[in-house]
């Protein structure tokens, strides 16, 4: 059986990586020689071996040849187990010592052939070319700071688990007092300890394909921007999976708490700009009250920004999301703003008055 391996072969390897295959079986003295020639990405590996047979498997063991780069590096070695063997084609399993793995196809190329037919004879098997490389598809969406509640975290879960399907729960990953815990939904939400509110959570999951399985996180913090994030070599899924997670957070987003998120911390830039108008009109231990004033301002606007438009995901079950916890902070946020803006108002028109000093008892 050994003896038809000898000549050149061409074909393809998939698995874990995709790449092209030249290989060259020598007879030596009733010794099969092997050498090998991969392609993969562009990036050349040529791998020199013996082929044996063991208890009725025919196996090719190989090692890589060595280049000017490699000399200080441990070389790798790799293994083609022959599953079945023609006259015209092969095909078997490769894997190497990292790890990889996957189905090697190969067909004969014999001398001389290539000069006399300007096709290939049964260089690569038909069923193997009409095979596509994989395509990996990501898409990442961004939100903004958001009240999640109980309630609807678990829809969050459940649509999850109906968009990805498999037999795979959620992952969830949160910080809870103190401790980070990383459990599947059914128990996390079944846990008694939970705190009433939590300011980050993680959610993922994917489908257990194998090798390229569907992913899907969901990511809610006040550190960084939230975001959704959706991947898979199917680019339907992606898209379609994408737009529902999109449409499923809408309906948890307020467009004024939106744009109060987004905009709120102008009125410090407004602020500031009131101090520079009044600073050259002002003598000089006005100014320092004046700044002192603006400091107290700028620093009240962005805690009072930050405290309303934090992220937070209630895990009480009594809490649910009302009229008023969807509407209060976008109202807070716009009185409270409302309110020093006419304050910083009320002090540039008094600024411009002699009154200025003698309300300050500098005068």
């Amino acid at each position: 059986m050994t003896d038809e391996l000898v000549g050149q072969w061409v074909g393809d390897l998939r698995g874990t990586d995709i790449g092209n295959v030249y290989v060259v079986v020598l007879d030596d003295a009733g010794s099969k020689q092997i050498d090998a020639t991969v392609n993969v990405a562009g990036q050349i590996t040529k791998l020199t071996g013996h082929i044996k047979t063991e208890n009725g498997i025919v196996q090719a063991e190989l090692k890589q040849q060595p280049t000017r780069q490699d000399e200080d590096q441990e070389l790798g070695t790799g293994k083609i187990i022959f599953d079945t063997i023609s006259s015209n084609s092969l095909t078997g399993r490769w894997s190497t010592s990292n790890g990889h793995a996957g189905p090697i196809r190969l067909g004969r190329w014999d001398a001389g052939q290539s000069a006399a037919s300007p096709e290939p004879p049964a260089a690569t098997p038909p069923e193997v070319q009409a095979i596509k490389p994989i395509e990996i598809v990501a898409r990442e969406g961004r939100l903004p700071n958001l009240s999640i509640y109980r309630s609807e975290l678990e829809i969050i879960v459940t649509k999850m688990k109906a968009l990805v399907g498999g037999p795979n729960d959620v992952v969830v990953a949160a910080m809870v007092d103190g401790r980070q815990i990383r459990q599947f939904s059914k128990d996390f939400f079944a846990r008694s300890d939970l705190p009433q509110f939590i300011t980050n959570i993680n959610l993922s999951l994917n489908d257990g394909r194998q090798p390229i399985t569907s992913v899907m996180i969901v990511n809610l913090t006040d550190k960084i921007d939230s975001t959704f994030f959706v991947q898979s070599d199917n680019a339907i899924w992606v898209s379609g999976s994408f737009s529902e997670l999109e449409d499923l957070f809408r309906r948890y987003t307020n467009p004024a708490f939106v744009a109060v998120q987004r905009h709120g911390l102008n009125a410090n830039n407004i602020v500031l700009l009131a101090a520079i108008a009044l600073l050259p009109d002002l003598p000089l231990i006005s100014r320092f009250v004046v700044l002192g004033v603006t400091f107290l301002l700028v620093s009240g606007i962005a805690y009072l920004h930050r405290w309303l438009t934090s992220t937070k995901i209630y895990l009480d079950t009594e809490l649910a999301r009302g009229f008023l916890s969807k509407v209060a902070p976008s109202l807070a946020s716009a009185l409270s703003a409302a309110t020093i803006l006419g304050l910083i108002a009320w002090v540039y028109n008094t600024a411009t008055l002699p009154n200025l000093q003698r309300l300050l008892g500098l005068h």
